[in-house]
């Protein structure tokens, strides 16, 4: 990436998207400022400048990572509620920026460390309201989803797509997990 080449603020918002490359794959806990550095293509005192330290990367990707699924739960939304059309922009998202929901995933897994709770349940919370408020559901309708969405999540923290014929059992599950025809 060449720092000179975009304003100030796409290289921030390329080096937080790196930054969810890293997370992805490594998860707060196994992810460090020089992994952010190598997958930017930045020094890792660039990176300390940019966020001070782990945890703040970690917030700033994990809400960039929460934008993306609201916006696209915001798109989708609208009653009666229909966990088919919501669910299609979810799996669309998963196909297309699985590093997306792999970040909000490791955020419910790094929830121990205070502010990344606090910011994990502020999007479960924003997640909540869009199902509830928005799109018409019940609380059970939510519950319900988030289970398949929470399933999608453990299916892509394995990988399970790229083992799909190690098992008559995860290829049956990705299948179920593909929504329906809207």
């Amino acid at each position: 990436m060449s720092e000179t080449s975009a304003s100030p603020g796409d290289r921030r918002a390329e080096i937080v998207r790196a930054a969810m490359r890293a997370f992805a794959r490594g998860g707060y806990g196994g992810t460090t400022l020089a992994d952010i550095a190598a997958e930017a293509g930045v020094t890792q005192p660039r990176i300390s400048q940019i966020f001070g330290n782990k945890e703040n990367a970690f917030i700033e990707a994990h809400q960039m990572a929460a934008g993306r699924l609201v916006g696209v739960l915001n798109e989708n939304a609208s009653p009666p509620f229909s966990a088919e059309v919501l669910g299609a922009g979810y799996y669309e998202l998963a196909r297309q920026e699985s590093e997306a929901l792999l970040i909000v995933f490791q955020g419910f897994a790094s929830a121990y460390v205070p502010a990344i709770g606090d910011e994990a349940r502020r999007t479960l919370a924003e997640v909540l309201d869009i199902i509830v408020n928005r799109a018409g559901g019940t609380y059970a309708d939510a519950a319900d989803f988030l289970g398949t969405g929470f399933t999608i999540h453990h299916v892509m923290a394995v990988n399970l797509p790229d083992h799909a014929r190690d098992s008559e059992h995860f290829s049956n599950l990705l299948r179920a997990l593909r929504p329906a025809p809207v």
